[in-house]
């Protein structure tokens, strides 16, 4: 399964998305797209003569447009320097962590202000039911439901907290156990129609409680099925 980001800015609207893919060669590169899901332009990692990693970006026209270079600051800690086609500094990027052990990518322009983020979308087996088994896209009315109660709900209790800290943990091991079987679009296609659509007219309805209890469950139940031990 390809590597699949959403991007934001900095007041937390999306900006865009990105996807890892490899070319017929077996290249890796990246896949950006604007807000609206437009293609706004390419990623490729590349190595130059002294053996250093870095990636050169290109726009839509494919143009190159800047460059990206893994750095380490006096401190040991490790940042994604940014530079613009003149190879003016054009900002910086950094890993974090946030308080539920979500991992997040803070970027930040080139007076060291923060200028949106950048999250992991590829082990959320909610947005892969909808993606890859509906064909929706990443903003759809189902996934930004859920979102909406996952950031204005849940995170407001130490339950609901606890919750969104089990699925950032549990949800990559289900996704790659579910790609590995034989029938993982109906896998998938199950999630959205037991989990997904419920989940959402329970939302809808305010029917909170019974939201979490059937996303309870339903974790219940793929653990049970894809990640214990028979």
């Amino acid at each position: 399964m390809s590597k699949y980001k959403e991007h934001r800015d900095k007041d937390y609207i999306k900006s865009g998305t990105s996807e890892e893919k490899k070319d017929l060669f077996g290249n890796e590169n990246t896949q950006n797209y604007d807000r609206d899901g437009n293609k706004s332009g390419t990623s490729e990692k590349k190595t130059d003569l002294f053996g250093n990693e870095n990636t050169q970006n290109y726009d839509s026209d494919r143009n190159k447009s800047g460059t990206s270079e893994k750095k380490t600051d006096l401190f040991g800690k490790e940042y994604t320097q940014h530079y613009d086609s003149d190879r003016n500094k054009s900002g910086t990027s950094e890993k974090k962590t946030d308080l539920f052990g979500k991992e997040y990518t803070q970027h930040y322009d080139s007076d060291g202000d923060k200028s949106g983020t950048s999250e992991d979308k590829s082990g959320c087996f909610l947005t892969t039911a909808c993606i890859k088994s509906q064909g929706l896209p990443d903003d759809c009315a189902e996934l930004n439901v859920l979102r909406h109660f996952r950031d204005n709900h849940l995170r407001k209790t130490t339950q609901g907290q606890q919750l969104v800290a089990e699925y950032y943990q549990i949800a990559p091991a289900i996704i790659r156990s579910i790609n590995g079987s034989e029938n993982a679009r109906a896998v998938y296609a199950e999630i959205y129609s037991a989990l997904v659509l419920p989940s959402v007219s329970f939302i809808k309805h305010g029917r909170y409680s019974e939201a979490r209890k059937l996303y309870a469950k339903c974790v219940s139940d793929l653990i049970d099925r894809f990640l214990t031990k028979r």
